[in-house]
């Protein structure tokens, strides 16, 4: 185990040698023309005509990135990632670069965080080292991304639209029937509205929970698959100890007639900052804490709620 250990900071203190002698290459063949410089390259393989680290950090030129690659034995694209990861620390993320020049963190856990804030403006990429660099050693993909999307909502509200605009684009809900399986049965998946995903999840639940109170002995997932079907047969889940007037524990008829809404019961579990109540401001930060401790506005609470903005 000693052995190891010894290993590991070995390769870790390399790690970090190497990310300095990038960072020296990359100062060494600094440019100021964008024309010249090395840019960022996606996964398809197209150049974005972005500069490989964010915003303040300097331009480097294209072929001295190539002559590093190929001095490492590395593909183009890797040896862009390489330059870009320790100029987005060096400059952007000067804690958490610190902690990896001493020895005190990873280099892969400080590089995973730059590749995180490569998008985000300097007052942003500075806010996420300043709230990550204590805790970079811990933290993990999930709370990371996290404080990106935070900063992104304090000091990019324009990106945040931007995002929020996609997220509501992407919703869908398919039940896929070409996949039936030997047993009958079929996949289901999506993506929904944060407070119809809620209530839908609350639906199911109480639906597995009376079925196990009605003697179901199967698992609990399959009991939540069977509730799903309930519901889509208009089977609520019954109020034993307050049964629907109309549709009781005991009755086989059911009131098909009416159609009035359900009343919706919104509970959310909200933070808000004193500066977000005051200004009622709709696209003030809000983290929901029902829902993993995701980001979203207050204005998207508002609109769950029925409420306005400002109220």
């Amino acid at each position: 185990m000693a052995a190891a250990r010894g290993f590991r900071r070995a390769a870790n203190a390399a790690e970090a040698g190497l990310l300095a002698t990038a960072l020296e290459w990359a100062h060494l063949h600094v440019v100021s023309d964008l024309d010249d410089a090395a840019t960022l390259v996606t996964g398809t393989g197209r150049d974005t005509g972005i500069p490989i680290a964010g915003q303040g950090a300097p331009l480097v030129s294209e072929f001295a990135v190539w002559e590093l690659a190929a001095a490492l034995g590395l593909s183009i694209e890797s040896g862009r990632n390489l330059v870009a990861q320790a100029l987005e620390l060096a400059h952007r993320l000067p804690k958490t670069w610190a902690r990896v020049q001493a020895g005190s963190l990873a280099p892969w856990r400080a590089k995973r965080i730059a590749d995180a804030t490569l998008h985000l403006n300097q007052e942003a990429a500075a806010f996420v080292d300043d709230q990550v660099s204590p805790f970079a050693h811990k933290v993990g993909p999930a709370q990371t991304q996290r404080l990106v999307d935070q900063a992104i909502a304090l000091f990019m509200p324009e990106l945040a639209a931007e995002q929020r605009d996609r997220s509501a684009e992407q919703r869908y809900f398919t039940i896929d029937h070409d996949q039936v399986s030997f047993a009958g049965t079929s996949r289901v998946h999506g993506e929904l509205d944060l407070s119809d995903a809620i209530d839908l999840d609350d639906a199911v639940r109480r639906g597995a929970e009376q079925l196990a109170m009605l003697g179901n002995t199967e698992s609990l997932d399959v009991r939540r698959s069977l509730a799903v079907g309930m519901l889509a047969r208009g089977e609520q889940a019954l109020d034993f100890e307050s049964p629907d007037p109309v549709v009781s524990a005991g009755s086989t008829t059911r009131d098909v007639g009416s159609t009035s809404r359900a009343r919706r019961d919104v509970v959310l579990y909200v933070h808000l900052s004193e500066a977000a109540l005051t200004s009622g401001d709709p696209l003030a930060p809000a983290w929901v804490e029902n829902a993993g401790g995701h980001l979203v506005t207050a204005g998207q609470v508002a609109d769950w709620c029925g409420v306005s903005a400002g109220s």
